[in-house]
């Protein structure tokens, strides 16, 4: 938890929130297998299966889990709709509205992971790599369940840079917002421009 230590500090001020209201916390509770440089370890494989289910909803191998974001199905999704927004029902139509649509401020904010899904998408679609991904995640997502039972604890906390993939394994998620960064508190921006931490961020 060393990645922003405005926010370790927060966080561990909420949890003595959370102990003085009468929660038992049970810290540093260890997965068997998950860690936090395990996406990184596993960085060709980790985010395919994401990619292909956020891209099209009717792969052959999206057998093992159902994903419960209703917008990591993009097409499903859109196919919901009496009428679909602007004619849209794949990903690359949503894609191609919001490069053209002004309001949407493409050139400030871009669309790089709806990239990442595209390129995915044409390389892999069809593999046994998406299996084995889809495998993978799965695995990692059941754990989460397990590793309550064990320690007798009903909810997950950790800071917002953990990646835990509660969403692939169908456990609900609530974040909660923390006080703005301060004023002295220096800037970090995207190769876009756009301000990821600095004074008055949230």
């Amino acid at each position: 938890m060393e990645s922003d230590e405005f926010v370790t500090k927060h966080f561990n001020e909420a949890l003595v929130v959370l102990e003085n209201l009468g929660a038992a916390i049970v810290d540093n509770v260890r997965y068997p297998e998950w860690h936090l440089g395990f996406t990184k370890e596993h960085k060709d494989i980790w985010k395919l299966a994401f990619h292909m289910d956020l891209r099209k909803s009717k792969s052959h191998d999206r057998t093992i889990i159902p994903v419960t974001d209703p917008l990591a199905d993009m097409e499903a999704w859109f196919s919901s709709f009496e009428q679909p927004p602007s004619g849209m029902k794949i990903l690359p139509d949503l894609m191609k509205f919001t490069q053209e649509e002004m309001e949407e401020q493409y050139e400030d904010w871009g669309f790089s992971e709806w990239e990442r899904v595209e390129k995915a998408f044409e390389k892999s679609h069809g593999t046994d790599d998406v299996s084995r991904s889809r495998e993978l995640r799965t695995r990692i997502a059941l754990q989460i369940p397990a590793l309550l039972d064990e320690s007798s604890c009903d909810i997950l906390v950790v800071p917002c840079w953990t990646e835990t993939t509660a969403s692939y394994g169908g456990c609900p998620q609530a974040a909660v917002p923390m006080p703005a960064y301060p004023a002295d508190w220096p800037v970090k921006s995207k190769p876009t421009g756009i301000k990821t931490r600095g004074p008055g961020v949230p």
